[in-house]
């Protein structure tokens, strides 16, 4: 009856199909419960003989899956039970689970020194208590599931609850109705008019005024905060008993009353359908509050995207709004060493360049994804379980479980380019290639009508190509940094181009060996993957040592492409412009 065990053995073995399930249950269980510790166990006949129980001398939860969900849905229909999407599409399996977290979080008395109480009446009551006490908690702590309980109330009281069980137990039958419903609206779980039928029979056999005093019982109850003492719901147990008898009603399993016996029959009788009933306001209640959830992600991730965009701007102007190349006020020690005019070959790559880049503007892909009721397309199969069993009960599905995706491309001319530079001293080397590639990407990308901008990082940052400004010459700059201020050069290149959150095609060029400090290495990372993300493609040219810069291309979450041949400064500006095709290409179809 209870979902509070003393057991300490493990009665099951969670079946390999459920595994996974089951994994995930366990991870959302301990973190319900602000635990690490607790087991799950889920399946058919998991629970102990109830729909859900914690154990808490063994910390195990155990979930019995046929009274969880449907008996029909397989673990591989569930999907990941850690998202919020799939809580609210199973909110009995989500408000079980949340149950026993709050067991598991708030339920600390010895449940042993309660079973050794040989007056069976006041051990029940003090574990009726806990079930609605504990519940009011996980209302408060987690307001936004309040559904998941709800959902899962009455079913629970069901799978709790026997009926020859109640009608062998008189006026505590009926407590046990009472305490597991009525009390529930108190808690904070259910609505009034989910529990109508139970308190209209309920007042009508006990009379208003000894239903308001043991309303003020139970919530008493409720109030209780100390997790670790059971004692004073011993002493409300007791008070419930006398209320009772002091109102003549004999609680020790007298011989059942016609009255109370048909009072009994007809609430049970009704128990299934008030239960699909909730449920299914419940989950109502569910889709709105996931609704709501998902404005509110998206409201806070457009705040969080106006932030970040306003911070790079910032950090853009910082580095963008002075002159090009090192000055006295920036920290770095390169210097400007070579001032030239661009050779035939890199003229010639330019051009080369150009016409790649030409190309690769016009393939940002789109997909588009629609559903249907039909085919044709791919199969969802937890939707079209969904959808048979509405169909089973009468009700029109709403469920599309045929998904099919409309592949098309975007005339974006939109080009944007970013190179960034490492001038640390172990990038002397390629300063030279680099000045050609500075000079080959900027007549490449004005040629294509494109917005090109370059960054040198090393101590500090300093631009030498501005967006919308073309360089007349090739200009070579020294390496002679101690550090590289990676963070800080791409937030700057961001702000000024819009990577991010920009639209069409756009690239991103790094030249370096990628050997930086912890903090700048995982900003390196971060910045990859989300770059993977919007589209972005990423090149990286170690020129030289590439381990590093292969750490970051493996990196989970990102695309990032690493050219580690040796190059002379012409054909590294065409390979650059070929890699860059290709990158475009590819980000746009994986969009």
């Amino acid at each position: 009856m209870t979902h509070f065990s003393p057991g300490k053995t493990t009665e099951i073995t969670t079946p390999p199909e459920w595994l996974k399930c089951g994994a995930q249950m366990g991870d959302l269980v301990n973190y319900w419960a602000k635990r690490g510790d607790i087991i799950a166990y889920v399946g058919p006949g998991a629970g102990s003989g109830a729909p859900a129980c914690f154990k808490p001398l063994i910390a195990e939860m155990e979930i019995d899956v046929n009274l969880a969900f449907d008996e029909k849905i397989q673990p591989r229909h569930v999907g990941d039970f850690s998202t919020r999407s799939v809580q609210f599409e199973y909110p009995v399996a989500a408000g079980a689970i949340l149950h026993e977290a709050m067991h598991a979080r708030h339920s600390h008395w010895s449940l042993e020194e309660v079973s050794k109480i040989k007056d069976r009446r006041i051990s029940t009551l003090i574990t009726l208590f806990e079930e609605t006490r504990i519940e009011n908690r996980g209302v408060i702590h987690f307001p936004r599931n309040r559904s998941f309980l709800r959902a899962c109330a009455l079913k629970l009281v069901i799978g709790d609850v026997k009926k020859s069980d109640v009608l062998a137990n008189g006026p505590m039958g009926l407590s046990q109705l009472m305490l597991l419903t009525l009390a529930r609206v108190d808690a904070g779980v259910l609505e009034p008019d989910d529990v109508t039928l139970v308190k209209d029979e309920a007042t009508d056999y006990l009379g208003k005024p000894l239903m308001k005093k043991l309303r003020r019982v139970w919530m008493r109850a409720q109030a209780h905060i100390d997790d670790r003492e059971w004692k004073p719901l011993e002493k409300l147990a007791h008070e419930w008993i006398k209320l009772l008898e002091d109102a003549g009603h004999d609680t020790k399993e007298p011989e059942m009353p016609e009255a109370l016996k048909a009072l009994l029959e007809a609430i049970m009788g009704e128990l299934g359908e008030m239960a699909e009933e909730t449920e299914t306001e419940a989950r109502t209640e569910g889709g709105v509050q996931i609704v709501a959830e998902i404005a509110e992600a998206e409201a806070a991730a457009r705040a969080a995207e106006a932030k970040e965009e306003s911070e790079h701007k910032k950090a853009s102007s910082m580095v963008f709004n002075k002159t090009t190349g090192p000055s006295e006020v920036r920290a770095t020690s390169s210097t400007l060493i070579e001032t030239r005019e661009p050779t035939g070959p890199e003229r010639a790559a330019a051009v080369t360049v150009s016409k790649l880049l030409e190309q690769a503007r016009y393939h940002d892909r789109v997909v588009e994804e629609r559903t249907s009721a039909m085919p044709p397309g791919r199969l969802n199969g937890r939707q079209a379980v969904q959808a048979a069993a509405a169909r089973s009960r009468g009700v029109i599905p709403t469920q599309e479980p045929w998904s099919h995706k409309r592949r098309f491309h975007t005339e974006d001319p939109n080009l944007k380019v970013g190179v960034m530079v490492d001038i640390s001293g172990s990038m002397g080397s390629a300063m030279q290639p680099m000045a050609a590639t500075a000079w080959v990407m900027s007549e490449a990308v004005r040629r294509v009508q494109g917005k090109a901008a370059m960054v040198y990082y090393g101590n500090g940052v300093f631009p030498v190509l501005r967006p919308g400004e073309h360089l007349e010459k090739v200009k070579v700059y020294s390496a002679p940094d101690g550090t590289e201020r990676f963070d800080q050069a791409f937030q700057a290149l961001d702000g000024a181009l819009g990577l991010l959150h920009g639209s069409g095609a756009r690239l991103l060029v790094i030249v370096s060996d990628i050997c930086y400090t912890p903090n700048e290495k995982e900003a390196s990372k971060k910045w990859a993957a989300r770059l993977h993300k919007a589209g972005v493609a990423v090149i990286v040219l170690p020129f030289g040592n590439d381990s590093y810069a292969k750490e970051l291309e493996n990196a989970p979450g990102n695309s990032v492409r690493v050219i580690s041949e040796a190059l002379n400064p012409a054909k590294a500006a065409r390979v650059i412009g070929q890699e860059a095709a290709d990158a475009l290409e590819k980000a746009g179809a994986a969009r």
